[in-house]
């Protein structure tokens, strides 16, 4: 059905001895919600939970049913609960900037009873794709998760350009110390979103 599991990213454990993934994605080219999925190649099976919301929607590959995925899916979110490798996220927003040929993204998460953190985004020209983490929102890239060729000391300088630009165009605001995409929602959405940390160096 698959190829090996070697390439795929997220967290790993293992159901009746064989090895499962699930990992957190977001949608392609920003055009839609971020979504979590479910592999494994020795099972034979690939399944998507569309909403976060820790319920199997479909089964894109495979013969289990969604019954079945759906035991190994709470067993997984189980033991990545016990190892804090889950978020939960009560509201997310996001802010973009489009300047010449590079793109800038920022999207602001507020976890369920964490710290709010920011993911910042950025491609360009000669495929240039930069993925990096504020982890405290207080404006400090923290980790950069893609686009390793460029220095730490460069990505900070992009994301503080976004940053001041935010909130230039009333986009972004800083309240106690830390910057977050406004929402014109009065109150976070009640919706809980179950998100895997990412994996980080």
């Amino acid at each position: 059905m698959r190829q090996s599991l070697e390439d795929e990213t997220g967290y790993r454990f293992y159901f009746d001895g064989y090895t499962v993934i699930i990992g957190s994605k977001n949608a392609p080219k920003g055009g839609g919600n971020p979504y979590n999925i479910i592999i494994s190649d020795k099972l034979n099976f690939k399944a998507v939970d569309f909403s976060q919301d820790a319920r199997i929607d479909e089964v894109v590959e495979g013969n289990l049913t969604i019954e079945e995925v759906q035991r190994i899916y709470d067993y997984g979110l189980q033991a990545a609960t016990k190892q804090g490798k889950l978020r939960k996220i009560e509201w997310e927003q996001t802010y973009k900037l489009t300047e010449g040929n590079h793109t800038y993204t920022l999207r602001s998460y507020q976890p369920l009873n964490d710290w709010p953190y920011n993911e910042f985004l950025m491609t360009g020209p000669m495929r240039l794709k930069i993925k990096a983490l504020d982890k405290g929102a207080d404006g400090t890239i923290d980790y950069v998760l893609e686009g390793h060729q460029v220095s730490i000391v460069e990505i900070q300088e992009f994301y503080e350009k976004l940053l001041l630009r935010g909130i230039a165009n009333n986009k972004l605001e800083f309240i106690d110390g830390r910057y977050r995409v406004k929402t014109d929602k009065p109150t976070p959405s009640p919706e809980i979103q179950i998100q895997f940390e990412p994996d980080v160096a």
